[in-house]
């Protein structure tokens, strides 16, 4: 995640060659941020084969028009996607910092990785990425999340993490994460977000 930066404006000097510095806003560090996430794939290349799509179509986009008026309407760019980011404690669930970054889109197609191949069977990817913008703590972001996420959600039951049964972490499979506010009434109406999985 990018620092943010703060601006400095400075004055003119004055007679004696002094200066004044202000802090500006620290708008400009939170845009145009690279980076790079590490992809392990199956034998099947399920994750080249969607950035081989992914960068078909921006190969051929140009003659393609935007999916619908939305586009034009709400400025809904229809290559790019959003990535969430959550930091869990060590329970598994109670969040301690989260992100959103917004417009974001592969700068890259490993092909490069198939010259050699790992001794083990293993395909692994370094895709970098842009993103245009990146915010933070941001209460909205979880609210946004949920949104989207809630039409997928297929239990109305969270798997627990802990299998008490079998004293061991749960090992069954997942469909959606969502997120919870649990209130602590310790600290009256000042809670924790918990990120569940049903």
């Amino acid at each position: 995640m990018p620092d943010d930066t703060c601006d400095i404006i400075e004055t003119n000097s004055t007679v004696y060659g002094t200066t004044i510095q202000y802090q500006q806003a620290t708008l400009e560090s939170e845009q145009k941020f690279d980076f790079s996430l590490e992809f392990l794939d199956t034998d099947r290349l399920e994750v080249y084969r969607l950035l081989k799509i992914w960068d078909e179509y921006e190969n051929s986009k140009d003659q393609i028009s935007p999916p619908n008026i939305n586009y034009t309407l709400n400025k809904i760019l229809h290559d790019q996607i959003a990535i969430y980011k959550f930091i869990v404690a060590d329970d598994g669930e109670t969040i301690i910092y989260y992100a959103k970054l917004y417009g974001v889109f592969p700068k890259n197609l490993p092909r490069s990785t198939f010259g050699s191949l790992d001794k083990n069977g293993g395909l692994s990817y370094n895709v970098n990425f842009n993103a245009n913008f990146v915010e933070d703590i941001n209460p909205l972001i979880l609210v946004d999340f949920n949104n989207l996420v809630q039409r997928f959600i297929k239990s109305s039951s969270d798997v627990p993490i802990y299998d008490t049964s079998h004293a061991c972490i749960n090992g069954s499979w997942v469909d959606m994460p969502h997120v919870v506010f649990q209130p602590n009434p310790e600290f009256g109406n000042i809670g924790l977000y918990k990120l569940k999985w049903r």
